[in-house]
């Protein structure tokens, strides 16, 4: 089956439509599903790096190599607010 027009989701390695993903604004192919956004969420908000919880306001990144998302701040590839 052909992937054409989809983006592999950076923490769960899973391919989705754009309509099924939160895009980065900076960087073309990263990008969270919003299976895994909304698990996220619902486990606290916590950044993978510092541990701290992500206020609404703050700028949010994934982290590839932890297969979670964060603070933009702790580094990581922004997702934007």
């Amino acid at each position: 089956m052909w992937s054409l027009g989809k983006i592999t989701c950076l923490v769960c390695g899973k391919q989705f439509s754009k309509a099924k993903m939160r895009l980065s604004p900076r960087e073309r192919r990263a990008a969270v599903c919003l299976y895994c956004y909304e698990a996220w969420w619902a486990q606290g908000r916590k950044c993978a790096r510092c541990g701290y919880q992500v206020n609404a306001t703050q700028v949010l990144s994934v982290f590839p190599e932890l297969k979670s998302v964060g603070h933009f701040d702790c580094g990581g590839v922004s997702l934007g607010a």
